[in-house]
Formats: structure tokens, sequence, C-alpha cells
């Protein structure tokens, strides 16, 4: 099956050197990744979505199917934004929501969520949730009205 090949290219463009370190990111056994990228299992809709989330590229780019250039970000153009500063860039240069730009931020924030042990994921969803609430400062003074 095509989409097996791509799971090796797409697993090492990511930056995942070895099956065991994408395994361990998705939360699976290191032997069902390695039947899943050598074919031997098929891939459930949803590992497919989890893996596509996790490496940045879309169901079909998995698959194997060919997209668009505009949809389709370069290897290099993924590489610069993997290696970029985790500083958030000024507001007027922020990814308008529902954009492309957004949606990229998005994978790239639930790949880098996916490798953090749990203790520290909950950190994180702690520390989004204050970030949320403080960001929208007429439900803070519904609540602090009662």
């Amino acid at each position: 099956m095509q989409h097996n090949l791509q799971l090796k290219s797409l697993r090492k463009r990511a930056g995942f050197n070895t099956q065991a370190d994408l395994a361990q990111t998705l939360g699976v056994n290191p032997r069902t990744y390695a039947s899943w990228e050598r074919g031997e299992v098929k891939l459930t809709l949803g590992d497919a979505q989890r893996i596509a989330d996790v490496l940045g590229c879309s169901l079909d780019e998995l698959a194997g199917r060919a997209e668009p250039a505009d949809r389709c970000p370069s290897a290099a153009a993924q590489d610069s934004r993997r290696n970029a500063s985790p500083a958030a860039p000024p507001k007027s240069e922020r990814a308008r929501p529902g954009s492309a730009d957004a949606d990229r931020d998005q994978m790239e924030i639930v790949r880098l969520f996916n490798q953090l042990d749990e203790p520290r994921k909950g950190f994180l969803l702690e520390a989004a949730q204050g970030l949320a609430a403080a960001s929208k400062p007429e439900a803070a003074v519904a609540v602090t009205s009662f």
C-alpha cells in the first residue's frame, strides 16, 4: 500500500529518526507503529489522523496522494517553523483564525503537546486555560461580580 511508503519518509521529514520515537509520541506500542509502517496492519482513520497531526501533514499526503502546491508546505518551510523561536510573534503578525497559518500553528501545538509526559500536559492545559480566561476580560468581570 502506498501510504506505508509515505509513513517512513514523512516520519523522517518530521524529525523522528526512529519508529520508536514516533510511536512514543503517538502513545502506541513501537511494534504497532512498525507494523503500520511495514504495511502489515492497516491504519484506522483515527490513527491516520493522529499521525498526520503529529507529522504536520494532511491525510492525503500521508496516503501518498498529490496535493496542490499551495496546500502542501515544503519540507524546508516546515523545518524552519520547527526550529523557530518559541516566542509569540507580535499581534500584528499572528495568523488569522481559520487561516492556513493558524491551522499549521495548531498542528504544531498538537505535535509538541503529544511529545510531553502526562504531568507536563496537565500543566500546559492549565496554563492555556488561564491564558484563554485572561484574554476575555468580560468573563473575568462576570465571575468576580458575584
